[in-house]
């Protein structure tokens, strides 16, 4: 999945990607320069192996040409494309925006990041979920002994 997202700003061309790579570095993003802008990465190598959406493999590239700050953000998604994939990168270019062009601060600019990172948190994996049944069959085996030991006693 891919985002193309343009927006203005008056800050010099550095100051905009120092701020930038600031912002992304917070959210774990690490950089890779290239010869024609500056890509972000961040997440798991292989999106089928993810446990929830800021875990998909992610490229942020930035361009900056005489004000305007053009991004493309990549979604490596595993299956269909859900409706958190898109909030997510949507969110992410609206908290860049902010920071960069309206100059509102990355802690307060950053809420909804962090908002959308608590509504969808991890999600069990296939080990987690065999151990639970597991635990709760070894509790029923446990209570129908106690329930068995108990009738029998009398």
């Amino acid at each position: 999945m891919i985002l193309e997202h343009d927006f203005i700003t008056t800050r010099p061309e550095e100051d905009a990607f120092a701020t930038i790579g600031r912002l992304l570095a917070d959210l774990g993003f690490k950089e890779k320069r290239n010869s024609d802008g500056r890509d972000f990465v961040r997440g798991l190598k292989r999106a089928s192996a993810a446990r929830r959406p800021s875990d998909l493999p992610q490229t942020v590239r930035v361009e900056f040409d005489r004000g305007r700050v053009s991004l493309g953000i990549v979604l490596e998604t595993h299956g269909a494309i859900k409706p958190a994939h898109r909030e997510m990168l949507h969110t992410l270019a609206v908290v860049i925006e902010n920071v960069v062009s309206r100059d509102v601060s990355p802690d307060i600019a950053r809420r909804p990041w962090d908002l959308f990172e608590a509504i969808h948190k991890k999600r069990r994996g296939f080990l987690e979920n065999v151990m639970l049944v597991i635990l709760v069959l070894l509790l029923l085996v446990l209570l129908v002994v106690a329930i068995a030991v108990n009738l029998g006693g009398r």
